[in-house]
This record gives structure tokens, C-alpha cells and sequence, in this order.
């Protein structure tokens, strides 16, 4: 089966096995699961509600890069995209859990779509 870019979204539906092709030469061939845990970004989204913002950043800064995210919540909690680097997900937790209560905890798992690009920009 050939999808298209704008497309990308049916492959994840609909095949557990995908080639990527691009000006006919096969970038990446694998089992789906197995081609997205090779490109894992080692990125998760995170919410918490916190009465120490200042703290929780300072901590957060030493180890990690941070950006702000928008995710759906019916919380008023601080929402954030933290790579993990070196570190894993284990750590994160721990320092989130000693600054306020966790709401949101997601990898970030980057769609076929994402892969495809990464891939042919490299």
C-alpha cells in the first residue's frame, strides 16, 4: 500500500509492517513498533500543579531541556515538553514528585509522518 505524506496518519492505523520510500530509494523498513522505538525522542509531556515553579524549573534546568507544551487538561497545571538526555524517566518523576502533584505524564512518541521527514531532512 502507497500513502501519500498528507496520509501518514492511515499507515498507523492500518500496517504493522512499513517501508518508507522516498525518490525511490527505501529509507526505513520495519515493523511499525519497531521503527518508532528507533526514532523514540526520549521526550515527554508533563503536567503538574506546583506552588514552587521556581524551584521546580531550577531543578528541572539542571538536567533536562524544557519547552512549553499545550496538551488538553482539566487542570490548572504547568505544562511542559522535558528531554530527557542522558536521564530517564524515573529521575523526572522523582523530581516532580518532591514539587507538587503530577497530572500528566506522556511520551512523546513521534507519528510516521514525523519519522518520514526526520528521515529524508538527514
Amino acid at each position: 500500500v502507497i500513502f501519500s505524506t498528507h496520509r501518514m496518519e492511515s499507515v498507523e492505523e492500518m500496517c504493522d509492517y512499513i517501508a518508507l520510500i522516498h525518490k525511490s530509494n527505501k529509507l526505513i523498513e520495519g515493523k511499525l513498533e519497531d521503527v518508532k522505538r528507533q526514532h523514540r525522542t526520549n521526550t515527554f509531556q508533563v503536567g503538574i500543579i506546583t506552588n514552587n515553579i521556581e524551584g521546580l524549573m531550577l531543578q528541572l534546568t539542571h538536567k533536562f531541556t524544557l519547552n512549553q507544551t499545550n496538551f488538553k487538561s482539566l487542570n490548572d497545571d504547568l505544562k511542559l515538553e522535558v528531554h530527557l538526555g542522558q536521564y530517564n524517566s524515573n529521575e523526572l518523576l522523582s523530581i516532580l514528585t518532591q514539587f507538587g502533584q503530577v497530572t500528566h505524564f506522556v511520551e512523546k512518541i513521534p507519528s510516521v509522518n514525523d519519522i518520514f521527514i526526520q528521515t529524508v531532512s538527514q
